[in-house]
């Protein structure tokens, strides 16, 4: 009997032990298999006879996000030293350590980069509840001493393996979870308050260690600390000096007119959003069509115009009628004129599809095709969007100041769970003297791609579908549709695909597959 031994962390054998009996001269092929070793390691901070017992997972994820595995729960406590988990070979992905006691609940994160012998070490600190509570308390302060009416705080901790990422408090945004003071132990998000009228907020901090605070004020703009590094038992008082942000004002002239037969009764609010972080400011317009939003940061914007239609209520009552790029300076106020085209052909219509659109996100562009939009697409450049709007929860979309020629609708359309795709478009004529139809009713038109996961496994992942279309203005849209999400007993579908060769690829790279159009794939 042979015993055979690693000498490399890096490298697993299959097999450990080797029978000589009964082997003649040939060669013994040995297979080894690389690893991944991950050290955790507990520590505490001041005197007394605490030991700490932990509950500890190890989850890790492949770059795509779409596969994730996690290990069993183990064991820890101070006294051990540590614990070696050994994780399946990765090239590149991340690990997350979560732990938890009756006090605590601590994550740690790291990335894997290529290499089979990677090593990873978490150092993690417990502390004692009653011994180690550090405290922090933020007064918001008005560089122009104004006066602040209310004002929102955050707190979070500096990840030491990961970067910061705004204000991620809640999926709303930045609302507070409770006024004044905030108990530690309610929160699994960073801890939020509103000031009080003296424009003060405390936090009690879960551990020490380094930390940033962050305070938005509506109207003013906000404001991010630098990083803070607490003690055990520490109090620490901080200001954070808001300074008045850039403004955007502005007023809409011109006639609603009359969209898809349905009367325009009043314009709807106005969406401004950020094009860099997605931060969405919302205002609604005076009698005479003047607005103002204050307290923005520097950066470039989209201005959403929508006019709310007679007969519905609600967000879905809004249709859109115009987008405009706006570019904001630090500290300056700007001015802007919209007219809403009163000469000019104005068109409407709507997503038709038989399944709920409640659940689906749609962008509507609409592309000229004009003689030389059309040769300079068959060079290979990209078709020019004249407008793009986003279709309303009952998909209702219209477009503006159109002067006569041959126009493209497209709509590309995804499902919220990324488990469906929808592609449709359709061409359009305007001419000089003639009213463009009442209401334009896109539809997927074309074949239906299936999708199933092989093995039907619960696991998710991203499935990117490139149609080499013969349109080339067809194709250069196509390219842009996100990946679809397959996995389990469920059908992904990309409805309205075009007519052309299709390859499937994962993870950047192509799957050898048949594609056939009049049957599910099943994806290996």
């Amino acid at each position: 009997m042979l015993h055979l031994e690693s000498v490399s962390p890096a490298w697993a054998l299959e097999k450990t032990e080797l029978n000589l009996e009964n082997l003649d001269n040939d060669a013994i092929a040995i297979t080894v298999k690389p690893r991944h070793r991950i050290l955790i390691e507990l520590s505490e901070h001041g005197t007394g006879d605490w030991i700490w017992a932990a509950r500890a997972q190890i989850h890790w994820e492949f770059p795509s996000g779409a596969r994730r595995e996690a290990s069993p729960v183990f064991e820890l406590s101070s006294e051990s030293g540590g614990y070696i988990f050994e994780a399946p070979p990765i090239s590149q992905g991340r690990i997350r350590v979560e732990v938890a006691t009756d006090h605590h609940r601590l994550q740690r994160s790291g990335w894997l980069s290529v290499g089979p012998s990677e090593w990873l070490e978490f150092k993690l600190d417990l502390y004692a509840y009653e011994r180690s509570t550090a405290e922090i308390l933020v007064t918001v302060v008005d560089e122009h001493e104004m006066g602040i009416p209310a004002a929102w705080v955050s707190v979070f901790e500096e990840f030491p393996t990961l970067p910061l990422v705004g204000l991620q408090v809640s999926d709303a945004g930045l609302v507070p979870l409770r006024a004044g003071w905030v108990d530690p132990d309610l929160l699994d998000s960073p801890p939020t308050a509103m000031t009080l009228e003296s424009g003060l907020a405390g936090f009690k901090l879960r551990a020490p260690g380094d930390y940033r605070v962050a305070t938005w004020v509506p109207g003013q703009g906000d404001v991010l600390s630098d990083i803070i590094h607490f003690e055990p038992g520490e109090t620490r008082e901080l200001d954070l000096i808001v300074e008045s942000g850039a403004s955007l004002e502005g007023r809409i002239a011109g006639e609603l007119g009359d969209l898809a037969s349905n009367t325009v009764k009043r314009l709807g609010s106005l969406r401004l959003v950020n094009a860099k972080t997605g931060v969405t400011y919302v205002e609604t317009t005076e009698p005479d069509g003047s607005f103002r939003f204050e307290g923005l940061i520097a950066g470039n914007y989209l201005l959403h115009v929508g006019g709310v239609v007679d007969g519905w209520s609600g967000n879905e009552s809004v249709i859109p009628l115009l987008t405009r790029e706006v570019t904001i300076r630090t500290g300056q106020a700007q001015w802007i004129d919209i007219e809403l085209e009163s000469v000019g052909i104005r068109v409407s219509g709507h997503v038709d599809l038989d399944i709920g659109l409640e659940q689906w996100v749609f962008t509507v562009g609409l592309i000229c095709l004009a003689d030389e939009m059309a040769a300079a697409a068959s060079r290979g450049a990209p078709p020019r969007t004249e407008q793009r709007v986003l279709a309303n929860k009952l998909g209702l979309f219209a477009f503006s100041g159109l002067g006569p020629g041959r126009y493209r609708i497209v709509a590309l359309g995804r499902r919220n769970d990324g488990r469906a795709i929808a592609f449709m478009h359709r061409d359009l004529d305007l001419r000089e003297g003639e009213s463009p139809p009442p209401s334009i009713a896109l539809s997927p038109s074309g074949d239906s791609l299936r999708l199933m996961s092989d093995d039907r496994s619960n696991d998710l992942r991203q499935i990117s579908v490139r149609v080499a279309a013969r349109d080339p203005q067809i194709r250069f849209l196509v390219e842009q549709v996100e990946p679809l999400v397959v996995g389990g007993d469920e059908l992904s579908v990309f409805f309205g695909l075009p007519p052309g060769e299709v390859t499937l690829a994962s993870n950047g790279k192509d799957l050898d597959l048949e594609v056939d159009r009049k049957s599910v794939v099943q994806i290996p």
